[in-house]
């Protein structure tokens, strides 16, 4: 039996993501939560790979986060766990994830 190893709940969100770091479009999240996301991308990552990337939040601006690859699913996506989160940043997660942004 596998452990789970996520230590924050997780939303199903879908939002828009851009990155310069993965030089490409038509990448979205698929869930979300105060540790990390899941990035839909058919482009190649490591394990390991420090990512810069924006999320674009239902009200139309972008929030510019950081993290680090902890897996990565070939031609789907990749599991990443954020790194320096600012207060500014959590509290914005914080908002998206419990549903009380804008």
């Amino acid at each position: 039996m596998e452990t789970e190893r996520r230590h924050y709940p997780r939303r199903h969100m879908m939002l828009e993501v851009r990155s310069e770091d993965l030089g490409q479009s038509d990448l979205r999240t698929t869930d979300i939560s105060l540790g990390g996301c899941y990035i839909e991308t058919t482009g190649h990552v490591t394990v390991g790979d420090q990512i810069a990337f924006e999320i674009r939040l239902p009200e139309g601006t972008w929030v510019l986060l950081q993290g680090v690859v902890v897996y990565h699913h070939q031609a789907m996506g990749f599991g990443l766990r954020y790194t320096g989160l600012t207060d500014a940043q959590r509290s914005v997660l914080t908002q998206l994830i419990e549903g009380t942004g804008s």
